[in-house]
């Protein structure tokens, strides 16, 4: 297993139709909007059409996990203003996406250092949004391994970067480096680490269209 799937957030009415009875209920306990329900069913809808009917629970870090299933399988959730992304990887894997319009550079102080800063000269108004992106997909691999280090700035470390190849290269704490893959398409940043992306047009700092599942 090996998938990163792509989706627009459903309307809160038709992910409300396509979740389970479990799901749905579920939600309504733990979001008083609709529009965060929306995002929870849509990813959690998403995982099912996938795998078919499995149990989807969450560790003592917070980590999503899929039960139910004969091999096991590492998933990684995100979320923003208009889709999810969510991977599934027979290994531990990472994913973040993210709105490309968003001001990362307001609070680029806190995850990003003058160092990391200057690693990028191709596409600097880039670098805040992929470090962002690449960092929380990182976060998320540690975590899949049982290790959390929840300080992008101090715990999190670009190692190399190469946002014309789509690539950075990550260590964090004392573990081991990890590979990034990143992706600029329609409007969206896309970092992953275990789950390879589409090879067409995909590893570039230029926008490419973004096929949906």
């Amino acid at each position: 297993m090996n998938r990163l799937i792509i989706r627009a957030i459903e309307p809160y009415a038709e992910a409300m139709a396509h979740a389970t009875k479990e799901d749905c209920a579920e939600a309504m306990r733990r979001y008083s909007g609709e529009v965060r329900r929306a995002e929870w069913l849509t990813w959690r809808n998403a995982v099912r059409q996938c795998l078919g009917d499995v149990t989807i629970s969450y560790d003592a870090l917070g980590v999503p996990v899929v039960l139910g299933t004969p091999q096991p399988i590492y998933i990684s959730v995100s979320h923003c203003r208009s889709h999810i992304a969510v991977a599934l990887s027979d290994a531990p894997c990472g994913v973040d996406i993210e709105w490309r319009k968003r001001d990362f550079e307001r609070s680029a102080s806190r995850f990003l250092s003058l160092g990391e800063r200057m690693m990028e000269f191709n596409y600097p108004d880039l670098m805040a949004g992929a470090a962002w992106c690449a960092k929380e997909a990182a976060y998320k691999y540690y975590c899949s391994l049982g290790r959390q280090y929840p300080d992008l700035l101090r715990d999190l470390r670009i190692e190399e970067c190469n946002l014309t190849a789509g690539r950075m290269r990550i260590v964090g704490g004392e573990g081991p480096a990890v590979d990034v893959a990143l992706r600029w398409a329609n409007e969206l940043i896309i970092a992953t680490i275990g789950v390879e992306m589409v090879q067409t047009g995909l590893h570039s700092a230029q926008t490419t269209d973004l096929e949906e599942e």
